[in-house]
């Protein structure tokens, strides 16, 4: 049992070193079913990482009291919405309807796309919020906050083109097919403010 559990934890990490190094080696592997477990053990640990640093923030951050309607019940609604687990929540819904939507513009293009082989492909790219998530978190000592925002806008261009890869090879599109894919439910997302569903594993990332 323990020599399973070590070999499943190596493969694990070799997957998140390959993500950085080698994107295309792992989708290839996701493509025909394969590294499904190291892809949940990566994903929860993007869950993991994320829902301790809402519930670090639900005591560190003064509560927001909303004051937008008359009616102190809606107000204490949106209150209640904004709290930091609340909206971890509501960008892992996001994020789930958002595969949802790049699943469906896909069979706009190939009939025969398989969920399963995306949504591992996609789990793994998840990588990248355990990685960057330890980086920022060290490095919000002695980096200006300048830099870390610009971090920030760079971590999540480079999810962006992780995904699409991941795309392409899972759902065996073309380039074009797969930006488009992404794009439908992207744009849809930044209309109303949630780009952040995108990724959620990246919240909060170097604060």
């Amino acid at each position: 049992m323990m020599k399973m559990e070590l070999r499943i934890g190596l493969s694990t990490l070799r997957v998140m070193r390959d993500v950085i190094i080698a994107p295309m080696t792992v989708f290839d592997k996701t493509r025909d079913g394969g590294l499904a477990r190291e892809a949940v053990i990566l994903f929860g640990t993007c869950v993991l990482i994320t829902v301790s640093k809402a519930f670090s923030k639900s005591f560190t951050v003064p509560e927001r009291t909303v004051n937008f309607f008359v009616t102190d019940s809606l107000n204490e609604v949106l209150s209640f919405l904004g709290h930091p687990l609340i909206t971890l929540l509501f960008f892992y819904l996001v994020y789930g309807v958002f595969l949802m939507g790049i699943f469906l513009t896909s069979r706009s293009f190939n009939k025969e796309t398989r969920v399963t082989p995306f949504i591992i492909s996609l789990m793994t790219v998840s990588a990248i919020g355990i990685i960057t998530q330890v980086v920022f978190y060290a490095s919000t000592s002695f980096l200006p906050k300048q830099a870390l925002v610009l971090g920030r806008y760079a971590v999540y261009c480079w999810v962006v083109v992780l995904s699409v890869l991941a795309i392409r090879e899972s759902l065996r599109l073309s380039v074009w097919h797969s930006i488009i894919c992404f794009l439908v439910p992207f744009l849809v997302l930044l209309s109303v403010g949630v780009q952040l569903g995108v990724a959620p594993y990246l919240s909060w990332l170097g604060t």
